[in-house]
């Protein structure tokens, strides 16, 4: 019987060159082989960024400018109580554009989404959670401080609407964006009275620990441990 003849790779019998030469890369040929598509995706990067800055310049600059202007004047007045509905609204008899009108007409600038930011807040304390809610969720520049309050107001909305689930994430959410000792223990405050208020008890507890461990030099460390003692209560009987 005839022996079958192996199939294993035999590398002695293979003559491999140690180094392959490099093939160098032709950019002319390259080009007249794809001129047309290299062509149009040029033209059409050229395009979209002609779009993009005349867009950015001869829209939206502008606009950000006009709305500024009005904003200053709807904000000079906040300060007095009983002018935060000329605020929010208006006044075409003294000048005034109202925060909302801003807020509506100007939502992709800059100052339209303060706007909406400052409208929120305004509607919030006229106890219409919400309307506020709408105007507090077009809040979305990379401003940490801007975003802390766009992020709380959301929480105390949602809370004023019984909604305590999305008002405990808020809150945390609040926290976390503050970085800011006393502001985060407060948020992080609320986030587990919410807590409480859906029974979820172990969560409360948390919260309420990390006010204890991570801001023990803040306002609301004073007196968490009887927050903590409570929700470990609730939490043990609901058990």
């Amino acid at each position: 019987m005839e022996q079958n003849e192996t199939t294993e790779f035999n590398q002695e019998n293979v003559d491999v060159p140690s180094k392959m030469p490099k093939k160098k890369f032709d950019w002319s040929t390259f080009f007249i082989n794809n001129k047309k598509g290299l062509t149009i995706g040029g033209s059409a990067i050229v395009l979209l960024l002609g779009c993009y800055l005349g867009y950015k310049y001869f829209i939206v600059d502008p606009a950000q400018e006009e709305a500024n202007i009005k904003a200053y004047k709807a904000e000079d007045i906040m300060d007095f109580d009983d002018s935060l509905s000329m605020a929010l609204n208006g006044d075409p008899k003294m000048g005034i554009t109202g925060l909302k009108e801003i807020a509506d007409e100007y939502g992709y600038t800059n100052a339209g989404k303060r706007a909406a930011l400052r409208v929120g807040k305004i509607l919030l304390e006229q106890g219409n959670p919400d309307e506020a809610i709408e105007y507090l969720e077009k809040f979305d520049l990379n401003d940490k401080v801007g975003q802390t309050h766009a992020f709380g107001n959301l929480g105390q909305a949602y809370a004023d609407k019984k909604d305590f689930e999305k008002a405990a994430s808020y809150f945390q959410k609040a926290a976390d964006q503050a970085k800011l000792v006393n502001i985060s223990s407060r948020y992080q405050k609320l986030a587990g009275l919410a807590y409480e208020e859906l029974k979820e008890y172990d969560k409360a507890v948390d919260c309420y620990q990390k006010v204890q461990k991570e801001y023990f030099n803040s306002d609301q460390a004073r007196d968490i441990d009887k927050y903590i003692e409570r929700a470990k209560g609730l939490a043990k009987s609901k058990k």
